[in-house]
């Protein structure tokens, strides 16, 4: 029989008990090779480390080495009768033990013969599979990739290398890996790039997601000038990618941005020391098409705080005169406008207002579900009832949150067995956080796969309702977390959704709808991806070429301005012909069609790196992109629209911020399908 019953954490947050208990069999296992699978190993943090004058530090170099030294406390699998401090927060990290790197040494940078320093911008992608060897970031000097952070790869013993896990690939390691294997093998096999270890990402076949985001970013044609445009990529676990609850993933984009900062300050030194201004930084532009799902898109989550507090410390430098530089990350706005994973309840009046959901899951999912509710911080007698298919409805009143409170946890299962629970709700207050948060989560209707025999969750609507006395004007909002696998990953199960009858998906024509007026709980406003709410981050969206409207799928904000889209860029040439091309990772052809705000985002990028300069030593970010949008509509008013001859109309604010950036004059061929360029 099964019940509902409290357990005691084993992580300061929820998401860490999940994937250390009753999780850890379905949140990374996906091999049938037990000795090529990943587990889940620790991570540990204190509360105290994501305090603002702590933030800058927390993902240093040393800090890495502190955290990962030895076996015992990077790998190994977890000890259920060893667990650890339930204050601390702890979180899994997917990756073979063989990537702990013991030894660290300090990597170089070979200044380039002949160079104009206003000219250097470094170019960060953070993604996955991405061929770092591809002729597209080829220039007159060799590869333009100068590091390249393969996270989940086992660590390699010697050479100057400073990578806290897994491995780093120098510019001389690709130069002559492209070099040497020309004739004999491929020069992804020849770096460690391909083999067993990376199957489920093959990156030999004829396209990988990184690799067409880098090449849209900062790829080149043989010849073309843009060889001061330096390369540092970071290819993301695969495990991340996998655990679709973005706990784990979030920490995984946050160190990868922290190695794209710390290389630039690299080459900057290399560049200016012994110069009359040896303070100055490169231009720093990292893209961020791959995001985390989870947080309360207010910027106030600590992996936004994290982030900001890394681009911060890089672009102020405090010398004789205090200096601003540039460091922007851009990122994908989310794909998600119509997929019915986010709901919200205004109060009215100050009163306890409630929110009802019915959350439908699908059969066959391999993998867990996850359903964030946010209520204000001063939320007053919280109630959760939860009614699984086929089970009677429970209740449940947790105690009010202090700022340092232990997250209140219970589970579903068979009376005392809650390692083998099927489900998880608890309440508690997320580290900086200015909301409280409840966190459902729904263990795989699908376990047949498992190596340990487990019950299903069931499939179907589950219904999940909370109320809570809160002020006029405050909100209870829910959002499901993505569960599709980014391109070119097995799919291991359907996302699951919220359902409502009051929700209409189409009008009396058969078209979708793209608004909120049906009165409905469930919103297409308010569907931004997890992290992109950062004080500085950009997020971008996307519209089809032809008509200029926003493409079906493309995320927006709630409101305008703050917390919301800056930007959109193209991501489907039209509605009917979707996608735009990229480059093949076999050939030097742009002959692959991606689509989606992912491929909006590089576009950003490349066009702000042909503004940004480090000889004015100005920080440039959301103002020149909202600068390049106003310009971009500027000329969208003079084009027609090439399939109807009407001119171009305009697009919501909260789904483009500003505008539509203008395709680069250099991108044109791929973007541009179906009209005269």
């Amino acid at each position: 029989m099964m019940k509902w019953q409290k357990v005691q954490q084993v992580s300061a947050d929820p998401y860490g008990h999940w994937a250390l208990t009753a999780g850890r069999d379905s949140l990374v296992t996906y091999r049938d090779t037990p000795e090529l699978s990943r587990r889940p190993f620790m991570i540990v943090f204190d509360r105290d480390d994501f305090e603002e004058k702590k933030l800058a530090e927390v993902l240093s170099i040393q800090r890495f080495e502190s955290a990962f030294d030895g076996p015992e406390a990077f790998g190994g699998h977890i000890d259920l009768d060893k667990r650890p401090d339930p204050d601390k927060i702890v979180f899994p990290a997917p990756l073979v033990p063989e990537a702990a790197t013991s030894q660290p040494r300090p990597p170089v940078w070979q200044k380039p013969a002949l160079f104009v320093p206003e000219d250097f911008k470094v170019i960060g992608v953070i993604d996955d599979a991405i061929d770092v060897a591809h002729d597209a970031f080829v220039g007159d000097s060799g590869t333009r990739v100068d590091f390249a952070w393969i996270q989940e790869g086992a660590a390699r013993k010697g050479g100057k290398k400073a990578a806290p896990f897994g491995f780093e690939l120098l510019k001389e390691d690709i130069d002559k890996a492209r070099r040497l294997s020309a004739e004999t093998t491929d020069p992804l096999v020849a770096l460690g790039l391909a083999g067993p270890e990376f199957d489920h990402y093959n990156i030999l076949k004829r396209t990988t997601h990184g690799t067409s985001i880098a090449d849209l970013a900062t790829g080149g044609r043989p010849g073309a000038l843009r060889d001061f445009h330096r390369l540092v990529a970071v290819q993301l676990p695969a495990g991340a990618n996998w655990d679709n609850s973005g706990a784990t993933l979030g920490f995984f984009v946050a160190w990868g941005i922290n190695f794209i900062l710390e290389r630039a300050k690299l080459i900057s030194k290399v560049l200016y020391e012994g110069t009359e201004d040896p303070d100055r930084r490169v231009p720093v532009l990292i893209n961020l098409s791959i995001g985390p799902s989870n947080g309360s898109r207010d910027g106030e989550s600590y992996i936004e705080r994290l982030i900001e507090a890394q681009l911060r410390r890089y672009r102020t430098v405090k010398g004789k005169s205090k200096k601003e530089f540039s460091a922007v990350l851009v990122m994908a706005s989310g794909n998600g406008f119509l997929r019915r994973r986010h709901a919200r309840k205004k109060a009215k009046k100050k009163k306890t207002e409630a929110l009802g959901l019915e959350w439908r899951l699908g059969p066959g999912d391999r993998t867990s579900s996850y359903l964030e509710i946010y209520v204000p911080k001063k939320a007053k007698d919280v109630k959760i009832t939860i009614e699984p298919p086929n089970v009677k409805s429970r209740s449940w009143r947790p105690h009010d949150l202090s700022d340092e409170a232990s997250p209140q946890i219970k589970v579903l299962a068979e009376r005392g067995g809650t390692h083998d629970a099927i489900a998880q709700v608890s309440y508690d207050r997320p580290v900086s956080a200015s909301k409280n948060r409840i966190l459902v989560i729904v263990g795989p209707t699908d376990t047949s796969a498992l190596e340990k025999k487990r019950t299903a969750a069931a499939c179907g609507v589950w219904k999940v309702r909370v109320s809570a006395k809160i002020k006029k004007g405050e909100r209870i909002e829910a959002w499901v977390q993505r569960e599709e696998m980014p391109f070119g990953y097995p799919e291991r199960g359907g996302t699951a959704f919220i359902d409502d009858e009051k929700y209409k998906v189409f009008d009396e024509r058969g078209d979708w709808i793209q608004d909120d007026k049906d009165g409905s709980v469930v919103r297409r406003f308010g569907s931004l991806s997890g992290a992109v709410s950062g004080a500085s981050t950009i997020a971008v969206g996307a519209n089809h070429d032809h008509d200029g409207q926003a493409s079906l799928y493309s995320a927006a904000a709630a409101r305008k301005g703050k917390d919301g889209v800056q930007a959109a860029a193209v991501g489907d040439s039209s509605r009917s012909l979707r996608g735009i091309l990229t480059a093949s990772t076999r050939s030097g052809t742009n002959s692959v069609p991606f689509s989606g705000t992912s491929v909006a985002v590089p576009q950003v990028v490349r066009q702000l790196s042909d503004t940004l300069t480090s000889k004015k030593g100005k920080n440039v970010g959301q103002k020149a992109v909202r600068k390049l949008a106003r310009d971009g509509e500027g000329l969208r008013k003079k084009r027609k629209n090439w399939s109807t001859g009407g001119s171009q109309g305009k697009i919501d604010k909260r789904r483009a911020g500003d505008g539509r950036v203008e395709v680069s004059a250099d991108q044109k061929d791929r973007v541009i399908r179906g009209r005269e360029l």
